[in-house]
């Protein structure tokens, strides 16, 4: 999408206690809601999946501006909102450069430590 589109709708991803992957989408009723409203839908979701202890871990991917280590600018990254149910929770994010061609020129990964909003802390 980032290279078709340009951009993204957030969308999510939960690993179940047996270790299988799903694909979570946000529905809003909207036909192109807010990056955000996207986010506190899945948010949301994830918090009730995690209490019903049917989930080992939860992500959100989005579209976002970040300031990468060592530079003082913003620029534009895929960040990942990661969370396990130990209570581990970082950001990772990996900077990009779209082109003239509509190719996309990832940067170095990197993560910031997060708050746990999906799991609560045991």
């Amino acid at each position: 999408m980032l290279v078709e589109e340009g951009s993204f709708n957030p969308f999510g991803a939960i690993m179940d206690t047996g270790g299988a992957i799903q694909w979570v989408a946000a529905d809003s009723g909207e036909e192109f809601p807010a990056s955000q409203v996207s986010i506190d839908i899945l948010t949301n979701t994830f918090k009730e999946m995690a209490a019903s202890g049917d989930v080992r871990a939860a992500t959100i991917c989005y579209d976002a501006l970040a300031v990468p280590p060592g530079k003082t600018v913003k620029v534009d990254a895929i960040g990942f909102a990661l969370e396990h149910r130990s209570g581990e929770s970082v950001t990772a994010l990996i900077p990009y450069i779209r082109g003239e061609n509509k190719d996309v020129d990832c940067g170095d990964l990197f993560t910031v430590e997060r708050s746990p909003p999906f799991f609560e802390i045991r």
